[in-house]
């Protein structure tokens, strides 16, 4: 599937995540790789963290704790509405944090389905 770079940005941003965090970048990466290969929604430890560590010459273990601290500012962030109508009901920003391969592959078919 094409993904709208712009879209992503856009969707990230207005979920509170500013671009300044690593986190931003990392999750921009994933979506759009994601968008390639649905796949590495499935496998996101064993080759989506290192397909992105690669790009950004970091480690796999940097890329994944980029992505929860972003998980984490999002949740302080976000416009509740706005999270709600992306997460829709998968969690609530007074519920659990959610995992980064949940947070992923939400946005994702969020982005998919609602910015085409």
């Amino acid at each position: 599937m094409n993904v709208n770079e712009s879209e992503i940005v856009k969707v990230i941003q207005k979920l509170g995540i500013s671009p300044n965090l690593l986190g931003f970048n990392y999750i921009q990466c994933a979506i759009e790789l994601i968008a390639r290969d649905e796949s590495y929604i499935h496998s996101t430890t064993k080759r989506l963290y290192p397909a992105i560590a690669t790009k950004f010459s970091t480690a796999s273990q940097r890329v994944e704790r980029a992505i929860r601290h972003a998980i984490e500012t999002s949740m302080d962030r976000a416009n509740p509405e706005y999270w709600n109508a992306v997460f829709d009901g998968i969690c609530t920003l007074d519920s659990h944090r959610p995992t980064n391969s949940e947070f992923l592959a939400t946005l994702y078919t969020y982005i998919k389905y609602n910015h085409q």
